[in-house]
Formats: structure tokens, C-alpha cells, sequence
């Protein structure tokens, strides 16, 4: 999908959903810094990530990647 498509679906998602950022802006940030993460939280979000795969794999869900994948901002999570 094009950049402009991506963003276009973003700002669509956004609507619907709250507190949630797209995959490709979350991982990039903790490619950036990797102290966004605690140790502990980035073995969490692994399993759960492994989770959704094994269950992707199951339904036969093909089409998962970072365009159509939202996680939960930290900020949301504290509040």
C-alpha cells in the first residue's frame, strides 16, 4: 500500500478506534529508543504478539501486516 493509502486508512481507523497507533509509527519509535520499552514489557508484548500470530494462523488470517495492526499507545495504558 502507498504511503498516502496507509496514512488514508489510518485516519479512517482513527475514527472507529481510540487510543490505538498504527504498528509501523510504534515499532519505529522503539526501533528509535530502545528505553520506550522495559525489559519486562517488550517480553509481554512478544508473547502476545506470538499469540495473535499462532491465532492468525489458525482462522487463516493471511493478509495481517503492519498497515492493519493498532497497539494500544502507552499513554492510553496509564490512564
Amino acid at each position: 500500500m502507498s504511503e498516502t493509502g496507509a496514512s488514508i486508512v489510518d485516519q479512517m481507523m482513527r475514527l472507529f478506534v481510540h487510543d490505538y497507533e498504527s504498528a509501523l509509527r510504534v515499532f519505529s519509535r522503539w526501533d528509535y529508543d530502545k528505553s520506550l520499552l522495559s525489559p519486562d514489557d517488550d517480553k509481554k508484548f512478544t508473547f502476545l504478539f506470538q499469540k495473535m500470530c499462532v491465532l492468525d494462523y489458525v482462522i487463516r488470517n493471511t493478509d495481517r501486516h503492519m498497515d492493519n495492526l493498532l497497539i494500544k499507545s502507552a499513554e492510553a495504558l496509564l490512564n
